[in-house]
């Protein structure tokens, strides 16, 4: 190969490296706009989903920023805590091989007492023997070069290992502070919660006083026809939304196939089952509520892109996760939420915090699988009935 041939093929080699790299920016780009547009999509139709009339339905609206503060506060305190527990292991550790360390200094120090207190002994006796039956002075000379390597290679060894306990004595003050600052925080974020908390108790309060005041079933029964409403249009414009979003590549299995193989997205009780009566008119549940322990694991059933992260009337907050093929699942009445709006999950990822945001009075989860916008029974979906 001459040299113009060699010049040749690097510049196309270059310029198929270039156009490679500028091909994935574009599709990059291309992705973030497709979110952006997502977003926009949605906060467009949450706004208009956050329209509002008469009185009733303004202070329900009420509870909307309070719970999505609490919401973000609750994620947060969770990161705290999950980066403390890590602080605090490789605090432990530091701890141990600085013990550890300690030791061995120790060590080091009585083998070179021992050596230099046995170095001038033999060091006496040699001199005494050279006197007596005139040795070879090289001998002596090479004796104490000896020793002296050996000595200066364990005083080197020392000054290494008082480095290093330096090191490890920085980096423990360094995370003691890091934790100090932590908990600080910590500390001053569960005030803010719990302020928070108070203002929704005072929210609650004033749902309850209406719900005393309007004992007919039949605004009940408007609440709750409302609230299903809504849903059923936010889902719908969220098809549409999602209708020009591509699936993520490389995942083949269609959310079809895994009936009956599913995990159900939390532990608990079912306090409500699909189809059962809601006591108000003839409306039935159109998914299922599980009982559990506020701040507990919310999962994602399958793998899908986060299609509505924010708060809902009559849902709290709620996350839906489009499965594709017309399949979504719903989680509401969370603490808190850990996907934002287009992100991708997979299967058992934690996507929130059970709660009883949406105005209820205990820890639950709300959950539906919706088929082209059409509920379906979500038990025959998993592996096993919950009690």
């Amino acid at each position: 190969m001459n040299f113009t041939t060699f010049l040749a093929l690097l510049l196309v080699s270059f310029c198929f490296a270039g156009s490679t790299v500028v091909a994935a920016e574009k599709g990059y780009d291309a992705k973030t706009a497709q979110l952006e547009q997502l977003r926009k999509k949605i906060t467009a139709l949450r706004n208009k989903l956050d329209s509002v009339r008469g009185e009733r339905n303004s202070l329900r609206s009420q509870l909307r920023p309070v719970e999505r503060d609490i919401g973000r506060l609750a994620a947060s305190l969770k990161r705290l805590s999950a980066e403390q527990r890590a602080q605090r292991k490789q605090l432990g550790a530091l701890r141990s091989d600085e013990t550890q360390q300690r030791k061995i200094l120790q060590d080091q120090r009585r083998e070179l007492a021992d050596q230099i207190s046995s170095s001038y002994a033999m060091g006496r006796q040699s001199h005494i023997k050279l006197l007596l039956n005139q040795q070879d002075i090289s001998t002596i000379g090479r004796s104490l070069i000896y020793f002296d390597y050996f000595n200066h290679a364990r005083a080197e060894r020392i000054e290494a290992i008082h480095q290093q306990l330096s090191r490890i004595q920085a980096l423990e003050l360094a995370i003691e502070r890091k934790v100090d600052a932590i908990d600080l925080l910590r500390q001053q974020q569960t005030k803010k919660k719990g302020a928070l908390e108070s203002r929704f108790q005072e929210r609650k309060q004033l749902l309850i006083k209406l719900e005393v005041e309007a004992k007919d079933k039949g605004q009940q029964l408007a609440r709750f026809l409302a609230d299903e409403k809504t849903l059923a249009e936010l889902l719908e414009q969220l098809r549409q939304a999602l209708a020009d979003i591509p699936a993520a590549a490389g995942y083949n299995t269609p959310f079809s196939k895994l009936k009956g193989k599913l995990n159900w997205p939390t532990k608990g009780r079912f306090a409500a089952r699909f189809g059962h009566s809601r006591k108000v008119g003839r409306l039935k549940w159109q998914g299922v509520l599980i009982k559990g322990r506020e701040g507990q694991e919310v999962r994602a059933i399958s793998h899908g892109r986060v299609a509505f992260a924010d708060w809902l009337r009559g849902y709290g907050l709620l996350i839906i996760i489009d499965h594709g093929g017309g399949y979504m699942s719903l989680y509401g009445h969370n603490q808190s939420l850990y996907k934002e709006t287009g992100a991708w999950v997979d299967k058992g990822d934690a996507i929130a915090g059970l709660g009883r945001s949406g105005g209820r009075s205990q820890a639950a989860l709300y959950f539906e699988i919706r088929r082209k916008g059409n509920p379906v029974n979500p038990a025959s979906w998993f592996r096993a009935r919950r009690r």
